[in-house]
Order: C-alpha cells, then structure tokens, then sequence
C-alpha cells in the first residue's frame, strides 16, 4: 500500500494516486494527507488514480468514511473525483462511497477514464494534455 499526494497548480487540483490493499486506517491517513495539502488552496478539488488500489474494507467502514473524512477537513463544497479500473472486484466499494458521500451532502464521483473525472471537476483537459492522474 502506498500513495502519493501532490499539488498541480495549472489544474489548481490535488492529485493523489494509491495501489496496493490499503485498509480504513491507510486509506484515513491517505485522506488526511490529501485534505492537509488542500487546506489553504481553493478551489478544492481531489482527483484520486485508484487504478491500482484495492481497498480492503468492509461495507460498515465505507459507510462510516464520508464522516471520517470529515472530521480530517473534507467540506461539503469540496468536488471529489475518484479513478477507478472498470471491470474491477472492488468497484461496488468505490460506488458505494459514492452513493453513501452524495447522500450526506458531498460532491463525489466516480469514473472510469480520466478525462471524464477532469471535466466533471471543472478542469479544461486540453490545457492538461497529458491527462496524467
């Protein structure tokens, strides 16, 4: 399990890219790390590469996350875009985090390609040509 949070100042987003298994205590501290990096910046967009993440967590600790999350910054006006490998066994994790943030009032979507997760966070993918995650 690792990951690497980083800043793009022409995209004006945090980037966070993960592999590995990572449980609910790597994946809170992989969030609080993201959420530390975003504090002064605005606005506040998080696109995270889970491609080759495998999150080892159970259905009560996903739902559990969004106020988990919360309590390490993550704010309702915070647009969360998350990358996902389709044809994936974990993908009903990601959706369900998804419903279960959307529900509590949270901006979270999940894609299967790139481009679609930088448009919906507002960000123009021909000025971030690379389409780099």
């Amino acid at each position: 399990m690792t990951w690497k949070v980083d800043y793009c100042k022409r995209a004006e987003t945090i980037h966070i890219s993960a592999s590995g298994t990572m449980d609910l205590r790597t994946i809170t501290a992989m969030g609080s790390e993201a959420l530390a990096t975003a504090s002064p910046r605005r606005p506040r967009r998080f696109l995270l590469n889970a491609r080759d993440m495998a999150p080892d967590v159970t259905t009560a600790a996903i739902y559990q996350l969004p106020g988990i999350l919360t309590s390490h910054g993550l704010k309702h006006g915070d647009r969360v875009a998350i990358v996902y490998r389709p044809n994936t066994e974990h993908g009903r994790n990601f959706e369900f985090f998804e419903t279960v943030s959307v529900n509590r009032g949270y901006s979270v979507r999940v894609f299967l390609n790139v481009e679609d997760a930088w448009k919906w966070l507002g960000v123009n993918v021909m000025a971030n040509s690379s389409g780099a995650v």
